[in-house]
């Protein structure tokens, strides 16, 4: 697998892929970042077993494939570097290139990613990330601590013929906020 990512593009998505990735964890792989390339672009995936991050980066797939690459390592990589990135993998490493910088590092084996379900089946859909952030931060703060009452922990995002809703609460407070009117195939959503 050979691929070339836009810094930015990259450092974006290997910022959102630190939340789904378990910062010690057991498995190696729950500790990593797979990415793999598909006929839309070039597919990112992390996972702690408990949340999931499942992106679509662009740039350019000079030989597609797949492989599993150190999330951390990587991200700070990523950091120091001033231009476009190249991730050329062979079967066990990596060569990192951003314009005279380069890195070699060592892969992990593909098979250990544990299987991740997208959740596109007939009730799902897909959400501007920016309409969904707008809502979340309306609806958030009336969520529950999880470790007082996990019950009330979640928000809850629901669609109608109108848009999207976000319904929080923790026992004292609720809030509920209409987000902009979207195209949904799904009437609740539910998010820990």
């Amino acid at each position: 697998m050979k691929i070339t990512v836009a810094k930015k593009e990259l450092g974006r998505v290997l910022d959102l892929a630190a939340g789904a990735v378990a910062d010690n964890a057991l498995a190696p792989a729950l500790q990593a970042i797979l990415f793999s390339t598909a006929p839309d672009g070039i597919r990112v995936s992390a996972t702690n077993g408990e949340s999931s991050l499942l992106a679509l980066v662009e740039g350019t797939v000079e030989r597609p494939g797949e492989m599993l690459i150190g999330a951390r390592w990587l991200r700070d990589a990523t950091r120091i570097v001033d231009s476009d990135v190249t991730l050329d993998a062979t079967e066990a490493r990596c060569t990192v290139t951003s314009g005279g910088a380069v890195f070699r590092v060592g892969l992990l084996p593909v098979a250990e990613f544990p299987s991740i379900d997208s959740g596109r089946g007939e009730e799902s859909c897909e959400i501007e990330a920016g309409v969904l952030a707008t809502l979340l931060r309306a609806v958030a703060y009336a969520a529950d601590d999880p470790k007082r009452r996990p019950d009330l922990a979640g928000v809850c995002i629901c669609a109608d013929g109108d848009g999207l809703w976000g319904v929080a609460e923790n026992g004292d407070h609720v809030r509920r906020e209409h987000g902009r009117t979207v195209e949904v195939q799904v009437e609740v959503l539910c998010l820990p």
